[in-house]
């Protein structure tokens, strides 16, 4: 740095501690690809960190070289276009990464354009820009345009990908790209005159640019930090509810009767559908008296169909805080809180009668034999006798019923 004006030592160490940061923010989106690899939005940032890193790099060289020709045979106008094609690759790959991010994934596939485009519009401008101020001048229109559109993009995310994340990344490339308008009207004559009360403010800002550069880079890195961790976060959440979903299904199901998707023994056990027994109320117990015969005459398919049936034509006199298990092989028990023995046994017989005729699987008809039993319960703490007391009850009905069936006329 021997021989540089102070200002110009200023900015040299600007560009160097720029180059440290970049780089930096370069190696720490490269540690976080591995954990973001199925994020294409976040790939186009680690490659712009990089090409930013690289453009600094021939700036810095450019301030403290040449080096020896062994070291790094490169010429002056080399690092010139390499800087000018890495610093439009860096705008090119931010802003498309924010594209990408907002949800236009049909242009993911065009992401392969980008460096060349990158070249080609550094070959443009190499052609036409002897100087400083002209190659900050052929930065300064992608860099205002690509900025305010990844501005636009990111603040008209969907409400439910909208965050803090994106939101200070949205007044961060509105903040960058206010300063390129002032680094494009601050390095060119033409412009200047044109707000000569504010000239010596945008010389200033503009002969200074690294600084305010850096300052904007740290934040913008820090968004988009922040914003791989709120889409992380959103996975995370999302794979939850998942996860309690499937659990709850699975649950669900291992308290089920899966022949007749009637509560069972466990559920029972885990006072699954037994939450209102505390109001009182009554239960049943249901016994098919004829599935035996079903089952040996008919085969067990039928046996099945009959069981299913039998658990619909009980379900068709519940209400909706009413439980029904299967008890056992062929016996239901059902919990109706706030009902009264008497009238739900007469109204559960009648219902039966008159549902009794099932038809069966080859085609067959079969007539509903069921034994009931009812009893009250005044709260959770005789509910256990409740169900004994029915289930007496429906096998004093049981026995009553066989005991008619043989009798015979003499």
């Amino acid at each position: 740095m021997t021989g540089l004006t102070t200002p110009q030592l200023i900015v040299a160490i600007g560009i160097i501690c720029q180059l440290m940061i970049d780089t930096l923010l370069w190696g720490l989106f490269v540690l976080l690809y591995r954990h973001a690899e199925a994020r294409v939005w976040f790939r186009a940032w680690m490659r712009a960190w990089g090409f930013l890193a690289l453009a600094l790099a021939c700036v810095t060289y450019s301030y403290f070289g040449p080096l020896p020709q062994s070291w790094l045979p490169l010429g002056t106008y080399v690092l010139q276009f390499i800087y000018l094609a890495s610093k439009i690759a860096f705008m090119l790959f931010l802003t498309a990464g924010y594209l990408f991010y907002a949800g236009a994934s049909h242009l993911v596939a065009r992401m392969r354009y980008l460096l060349p485009a990158s070249i080609a519009y550094a070959s443009i401008a190499y052609l036409f820009s002897q100087g400083v101020m002209p190659t900050v001048i052929w930065q300064g229109i992608p860099a205002i345009v690509l900025f305010g559109l990844a501005a636009v993009v990111t603040s008209t995310i969907p409400q439910r990908r909208r965050t803090l994340g994106s939101q200070l990344s949205s007044a961060i490339f509105g903040v960058m790209g206010l300063l390129w308008i002032i680094y494009t009207t601050g390095f060119s004559p033409q412009l200047r005159p044109l707000l000569p009360d504010v000239t010596g403010v945008l010389i200033f800002i503009a002969r200074n640019n690294p600084y305010f550069d850096l300052a904007t880079h740290m934040l913008l890195a820090f968004g988009m930090v922040l914003i791989l961790l709120e889409d992380a976060k959103r996975e995370v959440d999302a794979a939850h509810i998942k996860l309690d979903r499937a659990h709850r299904r699975l649950r669900d199901q291992s308290l089920r009767d899966p022949l007749t998707s009637c509560l069972n023994r466990r559920a029972f056990a885990e006072r699954a559908g037994l939450e209102l027994v505390e109001i009182g109320g009554t239960v049943v117990v249901a016994d098919l008296d004829n599935l035996k015969e079903v089952n040996d005459s008919h085969g067990h398919q039928s046996g099945d169909a009959l069981l299913q049936y039998f658990a619909a034509t009980l379900r068709e006199e519940m209400r909706a805080a009413d439980s029904l298990f299967r008890w056992g092989g062929d016996e239901f028990l059902l919990v109706l809180p706030e009902g009264e023995a008497e009238s739900v046994q007469a109204r559960l017989a009648g219902h039966l009668k008159a549902a009794a005729r099932c038809e069966l699987p080859d085609g067959k008809t079969i007539v509903l034999e069921v034994s009931i039993g009812a009893a009250d319960f005044r709260s959770g703490s005789d509910f256990e006798q409740a169900i004994d007391a029915a289930d007496r009850a429906m096998y004093r009905q049981k026995r009553a019923r066989k005991k008619r069936r043989n009798i015979r006329p003499v």
